[in-house]
């Protein structure tokens, strides 16, 4: 019997057997390349055995399904033409094709769709933000307003997209913070005046001609809680600092044998010595009473980092101003290099228009060493001074003869014991700079970093009340803050800018200073007749 195609084309049965048993031949497709598969078509789509006179041999005969690959050309095995139509359409891709316009009319919508969303969203965001009452958005989109507010250069920050309603509605409470401290005015009158204070020596222990300590049975002067050391430095944790004494005893003195430690540099870890409370101690000149510790403090968006400095004779504070002060001002380390300063800070604000000022021009009062530099401007502003009796006075100005150094800012921190401002008042999260003084007579100098995320944002002005506090202040004014905030330490900056010149910080009217080697009251008359 013999094998036909629907359309008469003979195929060799015996062939096609030995294929199925040894798979060894080609196909038969590869034996007749130049036939055309899609007319390669079974009869009635299926294979049919007659005999040679035409007629059927096997009527019901109906061959065994078969799969086949892809892989199945390649490997020369047997493919009839039922497999290669059931093939084709194994591999068709879709049964209607979109066309390139439909697919562009799809992506157009698509697009649309997605910003209409988001615009949506945002201006949800917006409104949100802006006019919620829920307690923490309200408070930050008031801390925001402020600190743009507080700023000469980027109010716009809230008056571009700020409604003036909400704008207007924070302006409202700077003012009432203005009234509530309108009569504010520090008072001394119980306490006796301090002008006679001596540091006392700190120094280490005698030496033989050997070189080697002299054995004494006196207990080393910090484990004396007695001791003049011990006695002074209030402010210092004892066990902390007697552990570091174990560790450093040979290299925390000067060349003269005083006790000198000093790791405030930028570049430098600190010491393991804390305060009473918890600070890390960054210096220790027993040389000028002065003590440096790092203030750190909240996380994340409200994370701050800065520097309190504790000086022990407020005799030896002053305000040292610029040597072209009304032309231009100079950075912190010309006015203590020029002043023979240990320390300084920033003090007055001054003309800075556009952001760009030079600290030629101070804004508001200024005294220095007994002698009236530039007069108030009246307002809101306070005034912080020292008298002649080395106390520091926060208040209105009012004329008055008892004053040797002194400058105005505003707001008021602590006045008389009392923290007189709480929250951000108006003056948002910014770098800070203040000065306070204590009972017995101490002058804390804080400046706190600000402006750069991830290290230290700034403080609001009640943050900065409540490290005085905690210090014992029971005087402290804000001074000018923002890009101008610096402390200067024996040589160097050991605070961070945020703005202008981040290596020497900006040109600046004055600053307050620690004298060196002499006392702030040196040279000065006392007016016989004070106020």
């Amino acid at each position: 019997m013999k094998l036909f195609s629907g359309s008469g084309n003979r195929v060799n049965n015996a062939k096609a057997s030995r294929v199925a048993r040894n798979g060894s031949a080609a196909p038969y497709y590869k034996e007749n390349r130049s036939l055309n598969k899609s007319e390669a078509v079974w009869e009635e789509e299926e294979p049919r055995i007659v005999k040679a006179d035409g007629s059927d041999a096997i009527s019901g005969y109906r061959p065994e399904p078969q799969s086949f690959q892809t892989s199945d050309f390649s490997s020369s095995s047997y493919v009839d033409d039922e497999a290669i139509n059931s093939q084709k359409q194994e591999f068709s891709y879709y049964d209607v094709e979109k066309t390139g316009k439909q697919k562009k009319q799809r992506k157009r919508k698509r697009r649309l769709i997605t910003v209409s969303v988001v615009l949506a969203a945002l201006a949800g965001l917006y409104c949100l933000c802006v006019f919620s009452n829920i307690p923490f958005i309200a408070k930050w989109r008031t801390i925001y307003i402020e600190t743009a507010l507080m700023t000469r250069t980027h109010q716009w920050l809230a008056t571009a997209f700020i409604p003036k309603s909400v704008v207007d509605e924070v302006r409202a409470a700077i003012d009432a913070t203005d009234q509530l401290q309108a009569d504010l005015e520090s008072d001394w009158s119980d306490s006796e005046p301090i002008s006679t204070l001596v540091l006392p020596s700190v120094t280490k222990p005698n030496e033989n001609e050997d070189g080697a300590a002299e054995e004494e049975d006196e207990i080393p002067f910090w484990e004396d809680p007695w001791s003049d050391f011990c006695l002074t430095y209030t402010e210092i944790d004892m066990d902390s600092f007697a552990a570091y004494a174990e560790e450093h005893e040979d290299e925390m003195y000067d060349e003269n044998g005083n006790l000198f430690i000093d790791e405030a540099g930028l570049d430098d870890e600190g010491t393991s010595i804390k305060t009473v409370h918890g600070d890390q101690v960054l210096a220790l000149d027993t040389v000028h009473g002065i003590t440096i510790a790092r203030l750190t403090g909240g996380s994340g968006l409200e994370q701050y980092c800065g520097v309190i400095a504790i000086v022990k004779d407020p005799s030896r504070v002053g305000v040292a101003v610029a040597d072209r002060l009304g032309i231009v001002g100079q950075k912190i380390a010309g006015i203590a290099e020029d002043n023979d300063a240990i320390l300084a800070i920033n003090a007055s604000g001054f003309e800075d228009d556009d952001g760009v000022g030079n600290g030629g021009i101070v804004y508001g009062l200024l005294v220095s060493g007994g002698e009236k530099l530039a007069d108030t401007d009246g307002g809101t502003y306070k005034a912080v001074y020292l008298d002649y009796d080395n106390r520091l006075h926060v208040g209105s100005w009012s004329p008055t003869n008892n004053i040797r150094d002194g400058v105005e800012f505003k707001p008021a921190l602590v006045v008389n014991g009392e923290q007189v401002i709480s929250g951000s008042a108006g003056w948002g999260t910014q770098p800070r700079t203040a000065i306070g003084q204590t009972e017995d007579g101490s002058i804390i100098m804080i400046v706190i970093d600000g402006r750069q995320p991830g290290y230290s944002v700034g403080t609001t002005v009640g943050e900065l009340a409540e490290i005085f506090l905690k210090y014992g202040a029971v005087q402290a004014l804000n001074l000018d803050g923002g890009s101008s905030s610096i402390m200067y330490f024996n040589g160097r900056k050991i605070t961070k800018p945020s703005g202008g010149d981040k290596e020497n910080g900006r040109y600046l009217p004055d600053a307050f200073v620690v004298y060196a080697n002499r006392k702030a009251t040196d040279g000065l008359e006392r007016p016989d007749d004070l106020d």
